[in-house]
């Protein structure tokens, strides 16, 4: 009954792996298999050994077995990856040979030099001479034995090689990358015959996650994205043999892929799938179906995938770098390209806006002078009395449509002295200064004053301190012409955060809150509420902005922030910067 408790699940068992040993293709899962195969035959042979009653040496024999089953089971539990157990089987066999094959030699070299050698009457000379053919022997048993080895665990098959070997040199990588991936999945079809294959580009994604994008133009999915801490693409990462859906649905090792990645590998629909490696990084994934002949994937099969795989990735790396180089190098022809065409017609547009301002400022200036002259004459007139109550309002009008075409032909004048600018690092408390000096006679006859605040310590801005004193002229002139007389305008310096900030206060007329976005128009005119507002300039950088101001007084100071200023004012320069 003892024996028969241990006896019966143990043969069971070695039947079901025995039948799973022939069955499963070669892949880590059959490593495993060969293994637990190996270990339950070690122990059936062991147990039943020391079974035997008669013979204690075959009792020391058999506890060996269990022993060694014993190992080699903990060694297949407690390992993730397990090599094949037959490559396992012969290297051990090897060295046991080799090792017993040394040890007799050196045993029977001892018992010849004990027994024969020691008695001769001529002893010195025949120990040396023995010495040397001991030694003599032990370095030809070593080669003929690493030789034998290299023959048995690594066969050489160079005519197969040769005729199976995929022509991939360093021309290949001028081929664009479909190309070179269709000429590797041709050879694959020539040399291992299966239904279909395909090749994933492998990209590193944020956050450490796997990009896979398809390089073969007949691949069955599209581009995916793997979690970095996925157990699959780990693997893909950090080992460069092949691994089957067999192994990712039987293995431990893939029990934590997650239920939407283990779906979308099986939809690949793929029974092999072969990481490409160049210089340790993950370049590609090769994906295999069945094989034609419905028959599993063979030890050659892997042997020829990793060496041919070896060669692809570099190869593909190659390509890729040196058509996204071509591509760079066509994109930037082309934006030159545009850009000369556009400099061109930018070129010409500025010629033709100076010939026409300078042709017709005269012209569009005289019907005003002639318009002006006529009231003037009108005024002097006996009979003007009683017609002043209707000159004054066309008067007025006149002269706001001569001011406005007054301030386009200014603003045309901008426009030809534009340059480029100078950018440098400037203190915005200096540049107020500058702007505030030249305009004190203003403020003097206006009976306002200016008063500048600064506030904490300013960094150093990068700007065209020349453009920079023209914006800042611009906003003091206009807080001074519509504020109310005998007031102040106050100058506020600060940092805040990272940003550096000025503030102009006036308590003169403002703007509604609803219009203040319409001042960034440029070249526009505003009517608030039924009044006419009058428009005059601030320009800075890049041209010459027209921001108008109602007539009625607004009660709400008016904050000028710089940062936005600058933004909506002199753009280019935002841009620059």
């Amino acid at each position: 009954m003892w024996v028969s408790s241990w006896v019966v699940p143990t043969a069971l068992a070695w039947f079901q792996i025995e039948r799973a040993n022939r069955t499963v293709p070669k892949s880590l899962f059959r490593n495993q298999v060969g293994f637990w195969f190996l270990t339950t035959t070690l122990f059936l042979i062991g147990g039943a050994l020391a079974l035997v009653r008669d013979s204690i040496t075959l009792q020391q024999i058999g506890a060996v077995g269990l022993v060694l089953a014993t190992f080699i089971g903990t060694f297949s539990i407690t390992r993730t990856y397990l090599p094949d157990v037959g490559n396992v089987l012969r290297q051990f066999l090897l060295v046991a040979v080799r090792s017993l094959l040394l040890f007799i030699v050196i045993w029977a070299g001892m018992v010849l030099l004990i027994r024969y050698v020691v008695n001769t009457p001529s002893q010195n000379s025949i120990l040396v001479l023995s010495a040397a053919l001991f030694a003599i022997t032990l370095l030809l048993l070593l080669a003929l034995t690493e030789g034998f080895s290299k023959r048995v665990v690594a066969p050489a098959q160079a005519a197969e090689s040769e005729a199976l070997e995929l022509q991939l040199d360093l021309g290949s990588s001028l081929l664009a990358p479909r190309e070179l991936v269709d000429l590797f999945v041709q050879w694959l079809h020539t040399n291992i015959p299966h239904e279909q294959s395909w090749v994933m580009e492998a990209a590193d994604g944020p956050g450490g996650r796997l990009l896979l994008q398809p390089l073969s133009s007949h691949a069955p999915t599209e581009a995916a994205s793997l979690a970095a801490d996925s157990p699959f693409v780990a693997y893909l990462r950090h080992n460069p043999h092949p691994l089957t859906q067999e192994d990712i649905d039987s293995l431990t090792l893939f029990s934590q892929l997650e239920a939407a990645e283990r779906d979308l590998i099986t939809q690949w629909q793929g029974t092999l799938f072969m990481p490409i490696h160049a210089s340790q990084r993950l370049t590609a994934l090769l994906a295999l179906g069945h094989k034609s002949n419905e028959s599993p994937y063979d030890k050659r099969d892997f042997q020829l995938l990793r060496e041919q795989a070896a060669k692809f990735g570099p190869l593909l790396v190659q390509s890729q770098a040196l058509h996204a180089m071509q591509a760079a190098n066509l994109h930037t022809l082309r934006h030159n390209r545009d850009l000369a065409q556009e400099n061109r017609r930018l070129v010409e547009l500025i010629a033709l806006h100076r010939q026409f301002t300078a042709l017709m400022s005269p012209t569009i200036r005289k019907p005003f002078n002639d318009l002006e002259l006529q009231l003037v004459k009108l005024h002097s007139q006996p009979e003007a009395a009683a017609v002043n109550s209707s000159l004054a309002p066309l008067q007025e009008s006149a002269g706001e449509a001569r001011a406005l075409v007054d301030n386009l032909i200014t603003v045309a004048g901008r426009l030809e002295k534009q340059t480029t600018f100078t950018l440098a690092p400037v203190h915005l408390d200096s540049v107020v200064r500058t702007a505030m000096k030249s305009l004190l006679p203003m403020a003097e006859a206006r009976h306002n004053k200016m008063e500048l605040e600064v506030r904490g310590k300013l960094l150093p801005v990068l700007g065209d301190e020349q453009r920079l004193v023209e914006g800042f002229q611009q906003l003091l002139h206009n807080a001074l012409k519509y504020n109310k007389l005998n007031h102040y305008v106050q100058i506020i310096c600060e940092m805040r955060h990272h940003e550096a900030r000025v503030q102009i206060i006036d308590f003169g007329v403002g703007i509604p809150p609803n219009r203040l976005d319409e001042i960034w128009e440029g070249l526009t005119k505003l009517r608030g509420n039924g009044h006419e507002t009058a428009a005059h300039s601030a320009g800075i950088g890049s041209g010459t902005v027209y921001h108008p101001i109602p007539r009625r007084p607004y009660r709400s100071p008016q904050f000028a922030r710089f940062g936005q200023y600058l933004y909506r004012v002199a753009p280019a320069l935002v841009e620059e910067v």
